[in-house]
């Protein structure tokens, strides 16, 4: 018996002894009731969590300026389409944040109507669209939403007709006029929700685990439906604005086998579309899709072949040089010491190979940089900059690289400006000084400048000389893609490379007389 009653009046219980057992089961219940409230808690915490989520988002910042205001943004605006406001705007600083428009005014002109008239042909029809072209050698198309279209350079570089981008923009508005960004979203916040409310509801982090993977697995079939659905709009909206919907699959193929040639040889693995487990020409889905869209009378279909080439010739493959320095600057780089640094433009600069001589265009002033062998590996640059220039005569701070580690020595005595910076098996003296040992703090900026500048040299610092552009050329009977990679001195994956920006890879052949692109490190005037 746990406990025991006594009757005083009828229909009244009075507890006459309460044993250890009990107050155990007390103790039990009232754990039980904290627990229950504590999990009630905590899943109305959860749900009100995940269901802020979008305004958490748009209240954080999201421009990586924020001081610019709508007009500075206009004033610098150079797209052909006038610059959007509000959220728009804002949603495409943040994605801008890291990367530049190609400077390309023709380029972006075309591709913003291009990507204007398969707007037409959609739901949106009417709705401001902005397409912008990035100065990136990947291979990518992606959309925020908003009606923001973003294409890399290095996709154009795969593309051989105007239909062709044409499918690939058209893809990009299905994803819009599908609403996907936002549907999945939503569904990533319910399913972290479920997952969540699963594991408080049962108190097992196991449960929490195996619904969050189930809830990934569901948004990976998600994720492939909605591919297919902007694919289904693509051809859609090509067949509306009478482009030949099969080169849709052109394009996707292309795609593919850059991935293909990107797993053989490039250094990673790589997929815009992401869906295929076939070759887009061959996906039975893919076709259904394009052929439910409705199939033009043959030869009637705009691909625009001429059009493209006309377009393209002279675009930048791979890296672009040209951003490397502004246009009141110089560049200087020499390989074999492995170190670069940009200048005033007005500025003279000689070199003797283990020296430089820098003078501004009135000679009141100049920097000396030395480059001195390192011979003792354990004397820090600090206790070298010491040894050139001893306190308190010199006043100076290290210099710190991303890692915190001291890179270099900046500083100055009464009538100069002094600095070493250690870069390889050299330690780097600088020395500037004015006209009547007077430097003004005009000058004295611009010699900081320069030693601030100076570092290691990487690719990315080449001349833009060493740009290489698509160019056009018929291919001559007798000629293949081999002898054209041995023609031009390219490297293993010349020939493949070749067929594959030209729509032949793996091993196909063009006909004589076809345009065939090539490369070349002829300057372009678009750049």
């Amino acid at each position: 018996m746990i406990f025991t009653i006594s009757y005083t009046q009828p229909n009244m219980l009075t507890p006459a002894l309460i044993t250890s057992e009990g107050l155990s089961v007390r103790s039990t219940v009232r754990s039980t009731m904290r627990l229950i409230v504590k999990r009630i808690a905590l899943l109305f915490f959860a749900i009100s969590m995940f269901s802020n989520i979008e305004i958490a988002q748009s209240a954080k910042p999201e421009v990586a300026d924020s001081t610019k205001t709508e007009q500075d943004i206009a004033a610098s605006w150079t797209h052909p389409k006038p610059p959007p406001t509000g959220k728009v705007l804002r949603v495409h600083q943040e994605f801008m944040a890291n990367i530049d428009l190609y400077k390309d005014d023709e380029l972006q002109t075309y591709v913003q109507a291009l990507g204007e008239r398969l707007v037409e042909e959609s739901e949106d029809a009417g709705k401001d669209y902005y397409f912008f072209v990035l100065d990136s050698p990947g291979v990518n198309a992606v959309t925020p939403g908003y009606g923001l279209v973003y294409v890399y350079r290095g996709l154009l570089t795969l593309m051989n007709s105007e239909a062709e981008l044409a499918g690939v923009l058209a893809h990009e508005i299905g994803h819009n006029v599908g609403r996907h960004r936002s549907r999945t979203i939503g569904e990533i916040t319910l399913g972290n929700v479920g997952a969540f409310v699963a594991g408080i509801l049962t108190n097992s982090g196991n449960v929490m685990n195996s619904v969050g993977l189930a809830n990934q697995e569901r948004f990976s079939e998600n994720r492939r439906d909605r591919e297919l659905e902007a694919d289904a709009y693509a051809a859609e909206f090509l067949y509306g604005a009478e482009y030949e919907p099969t080169e849709f699959l052109s394009a996707l193929g292309a795609l593919k086998d850059y991935s293909d040639f990107q797993s053989r040889f490039g250094d990673q693995n790589t997929s815009y579309h992401g869906t295929f487990s076939s070759h887009p020409r061959d996906d039975r889905r893919l076709q259904n899709v394009v052929a439910k869209a409705g199939a033009l009378p043959p030869g009637e279909g705009a691909v625009g072949r001429e059009q493209w080439r006309a377009v393209s010739e002279g675009m930048i493959v791979g890296p672009n040089y040209t951003g490397n320095k502004k246009p009141t600057q110089e560049r200087f780089l020499n390989t074999a010491l492995g170190i670069t640094f940009v200048y005033p433009k007005d500025w003279d600069l000689k070199s003797n190979g283990q020296g430089v001589l820098l003078k501004d265009p009135q000679n009141t002033v100049q920097l000396k940089i030395t480059a001195r062998s390192i011979t003792n590996a354990t004397k820090t640059v600090r206790e070298e900059f010491d040894t050139l220039y001893p306190k308190p005569a010199t006043k100076s701070v290290d210099l710190e690289d991303e890692n915190k580690s001291v890179i270099g020595v900046i500083g100055a005595d009464q009538t100069r400006r002094l600095a070493l910076k250690r870069i390889g098996r050299y330690d780097f003296q600088f020395e500037g000084i004015a006209k009547n040992n007077a430097l003004t703090a005009e000058q004295d900026k611009a010699l900081v400048d320069i030693i601030m500048d100076f570092r290691r040299f990487s690719r990315a610092d080449l001349p833009p000389e060493a740009i290489t552009r698509i160019t056009y050329q018929r291919l001559e009977p007798g000629e293949t893609f081999a002898s054209l990679a041995k023609a031009l001195g390219d490297d293993e994956a010349g020939e493949p490379m070749l067929r594959l920006i030209n729509g032949y890879y793996p091993r196909g052949e063009a006909e004589p007389g076809t345009w065939i692109k090539v490369f070349t490190k002829t300057p372009s005037g678009k750049q």
